[in-house]
């Protein structure tokens, strides 16, 4: 059966099917899980049509693929990051959200190579975000604009961009469903 499906594919076979997928397509483990469950090519198939799965993404027009390990900083180039953009730096939330955009270091980076005290001193940005409702709601959208995610998919989401995980999610709208029906149905 492997081989039958081999031909199966080409670049634009790929591109039109799953053009609506796209937003999936984060990480090839996050895609392999969501491939299975909806009968799409496997991450290999993709790679081997694409060249690599920073390719695959990038085919998508999605933003250029973070590589697997985090970039590391040297305090220098921190420093210079944060005089650059030191308006941006109103708080946590605002910053990674910023950061993420434009593939710039989160704030716990800042805090880890020049510590806790130096950043609030230099942004006063210091402390943990207090979350509400519409915050949350706005992140949530921005991240998933079509439809909800699951907690495995906001999980690896959050991971990966320094977010609030689904407990705190669950915290401020009791429960899963409770944010899905908000944010997305109200």
């Amino acid at each position: 059966m492997g081989r039958n499906r081999k031909n199966l594919y080409d670049k634009d076979s790929l591109l039109l099917l799953l053009q609506e997928h796209k937003e999936h397509l984060t990480s090839t483990k996050a895609w392999n899980e969501y491939a299975k469950q909806h009968q799409l090519p496997h991450s290999s198939t993709l790679i081997k049509n694409f060249g690599s799965w920073n390719l695959t993404k990038e085919a998508f027009s999605l933003e250029q693929a973070r590589a697997h390990r985090p970039v590391k900083y040297n305090s220098e180039q921190l420093l210079e990051i944060l005089d650059k953009y030191k308006s941006k730096f109103t708080n946590i939330y605002d910053w990674n959200m910023f950061a993420s955009e434009n593939q710039l270091p989160a704030f716990q980076t800042f805090e880890r190579y020049l510590g806790k005290e130096f950043m609030e001193e230099q942004t006063g940005a210091g402390g943990t975000i207090k979350w509400d409702e519409d915050k949350l709601r706005e992140l949530i959208k921005s991240n998933f604009p079509s439809k909800p995610p699951t907690v495995k998919e906001w999980n690896l989401l959050a991971k990966e961009k320094q977010l609030p995980t689904h407990m705190t999610i669950i915290a401020y709208f009791n429960s899963w469903n409770l944010m899905k029906h908000r944010v997305y149905h109200s």
